[in-house]
């Protein structure tokens, strides 16, 4: 249950108590964070990628918060304090897991990639019947089965569904975007190493739309996609956000594999 002082904020809506400033990720690291999410979801990978990365001990359960009037995922809770909505829990904890704030040009940027090339990446899975049954694999159960034998149906009109009304730039003006932001340093954070929206738009390269690479590097954006990459792949080595969207766990557990959302 929330503190009496903390009431969970609606979808889109700031904290109306903020996290207090003296919290930082040292402090971070020794409170009890459990994060509401689901196998598939995007969202939810962004942000078990996020807590992972900054080496934040984190429990994970599947599927919505019990007993909250938010019945979405992702929910976050710190302590007694529930936050709802990725991007208010990104944009909330970036003071606390980079040491600072967004500025409001990032602030844009993280905006973009959440309402705008993550809801890209989602249609072109859904679009995919072979990415549809690896989803219905993943999830396993009544709805899995369901999933992996109407995805040839399902992939010609999910897209669609996904991207109604939906005022979308298209995968060039993302990659456009992100190399203007870019300039010439080296992180898109501006720092010499990477930032929390760094390790998120190298996310979505390496994983949501891998297949548009030559389309975003015909944008300019090859050297923001180049830069971010290393923060999922270290060391050129093992895939860090693969293994969280293969939905490892907090103890470091792979589940079996699920395609790239």
């Amino acid at each position: 249950m929330a503190s009496e002082d903390f009431i969970p904020n609606e979808e889109g809506q700031d904290l109306k108590v903020p996290l207090p400033k003296e919290w930082d990720l040292a402090a971070l690291k020794t409170m009890p964070v459990t994060l509401y999410s689901g196998k598939t979801s995007p969202p939810s990978c962004k942000l078990r990628l996020l807590l992972k990365y900054y080496e934040v001990p984190f429990t994970v359960k599947n599927g919505k918060k019990p007993g909250s009037a938010y019945q979405k995922f992702p929910v976050l809770d710190i302590g007694d304090r529930q936050i709802n909505d990725s991007f208010i829990i990104a944009k909330s904890l970036a003071p606390i897991l980079q040491g600072r704030p967004y500025t409001p040009e990032e602030l844009e940027i993280e905006r973009e990639m959440t309402f705008g090339l993550m809801v890209a990446g989602e249609m072109r899975t859904a679009g995919s019947c072979k990415e549809l049954c690896a989803c219905g694999a993943l999830l396993g159960g009544k709805i899995g089965c369901f999933l992996r034998c109407c995805s040839c149906a399902l992939c010609c009109f999910a897209p669609g569904i996904i991207g109604k009304n939906q005022q979308l730039k298209s995968v060039q003006g993302y990659g456009d975007m992100l190399r203007d932001h870019l300039g010439s340093n080296q992180f898109l954070g501006g720092g010499d190493k990477p930032s929390a929206l760094d390790l998120y738009v190298g996310l979505r390269y390496a994983s949501a739309l891998r297949p548009h690479r030559r389309s975003l590097d015909r944008g300019s954006a090859g050297p923001a996609r180049r830069r971010a990459e290393p923060v999922v792949r270290p060391n050129g080595g093992s895939n860090l956000a693969h293994r969280h969207l293969q939905g490892m766990n907090q103890e470091g557990r792979a589940v079996p594999k699920h395609p790239e959302w």
